[in-house]
C-alpha cells in the first residue's frame, strides 16, 4: 500500500530532530489510534508550550493537547527530556521506539 503522506513511518526521527531544534520540548513515545488503519500503532509526538499543545509530526501540525488525546486515544509509553533522548539515540543507535523506557 502506498504512502498517503511522505511523512508516515517516520514519526520517530522527525520527533526525535524538532527536539533537537527546540529542546525545552518533552518527546513522547505512545500509541495511537489509527482510523485509517482500524487498529493502535506506535507513535511519537512532541509536547510544546508548557503542555498545553502537541506538535504531531506525521500532519506536521499543532494540536490542543486535550483534543489530540481524546480523538486518537493517545497512551503514552514514555516522556524523555532533551538529555534523556539524546542518550537513547546515543546507546541505541536508532529514533525509537525505544526498550526500557525512561
Amino acid at each position: 500500500m502506498p504512502k498517503q503522506n511522505m511523512r508516515e513511518g517516520d514519526c520517530y526521527h522527525l520527533a526525535g530532530l524538532r527536539i533537537m531544534d527546540e529542546p525545552d520540548a518533552i518527546l513522547i513515545h505512545a500509541t495511537v489510534y489509527s482510523p485509517t488503519l482500524g487498529r493502535r500503532i506506535d507513535h511519537a509526538l512532541v509536547e510544546v508550550a508548557e503542555g498545553a499543545l502537541i506538535w504531531e509530526p506525521v500532519s506536521n501540525e499543532l494540536f490542543l493537547k486535550d483534543d489530540l488525546y481524546a480523538k486518537f486515544q493517545v497512551k503514552e509509553e514514555a516522556r524523555y527530556t532533551y538529555i534523556e533522548m539524546a542518550a537513547h539515540l546515543c546507546r541505541q543507535k536508532h529514533w525509537g521506539p525505544w526498550k526500557g523506557g525512561n
